[in-house]
């Protein structure tokens, strides 16, 4: 899922780090070889 605007919240469904988007830059955010989860 490519990130959109500042203040999303993204999560790794396999080792549980959250992120926070304080800048967008385009692509997509990726943990443990997998896409994050956007959650908010």
């Amino acid at each position: 899922m490519a990130v959109e605007k500042e203040g999303e919240k993204y999560r790794c469904n396999i080792c549980g780090n959250e992120v926070i988007v304080t800048k967008v830059g385009g692509g997509t955010l990726v943990c443990c070889d997998e896409d994050m989860e956007k959650i908010g």
